[in-house]
């Protein structure tokens, strides 16, 4: 394995899934023993997200989320057209936020289409995405999301 600088993220059965330098993305059992690996084409910084559903969610320097099938297998990904650093985040509903390196700010259905994403006027690339119990967006991000939607510069789908 290459150079780790995230955190994992336990899935309900024990599974340790995390990034790393080398472009991949691991899934290791409770025991240390390589479950499976899924290979991006660039490094990969964020911490996954897990889906009610299973589903693993991970941002790459390759431009793309990837969502994983607890497998390893793509279920799908999405371009956001720039570096993903920070971590994904998913709302009670299923909804899946990204901040990207391009300053905008993304939330995608389950599905893996574009739901809206929005311009905060700088790079959140490093950024998590931190929901309140009731999903309400942090208030580190209010701002931005408050100006995208009232300047009408959010893209919905």
């Amino acid at each position: 394995m290459g150079f780790i600088k995230i955190f994992p993220t336990i899935g309900d059965d024990g599974t340790i899934y995390f990034g790393c330098h080398n472009n991949n993305i691991y899934a290791v059992n409770s025991n240390g023993t390589e479950k499976w690996r899924y290979i991006t084409s660039d490094i990969v910084m964020g911490s996954p997200a897990i889906g009610q559903d299973g589903t693993i969610y991970i941002g790459s320097g390759d431009h793309y989320l990837y969502a994983l099938y607890p497998n390893g297998t793509l279920r799908w990904r999405f371009n956001t057209g720039s570096k993903i650093k920070g971590d994904a985040s998913i709302g009670e509903d299923g909804t899946i936020y990204v901040p990207a390196f391009n300053s905008y700010f993304y939330t995608l259905y389950p599905n893996g289409t574009l739901k809206w994403k929005g311009y905060t006027g700088s790079s959140v690339a490093g950024a998590g995405v931190a929901l309140a119990e009731d999903g309400t967006i942090s208030r580190r991000w209010l701002p931005a999301i408050h100006s995208c939607l009232s300047s009408r510069k959010c893209s919905p789908s």
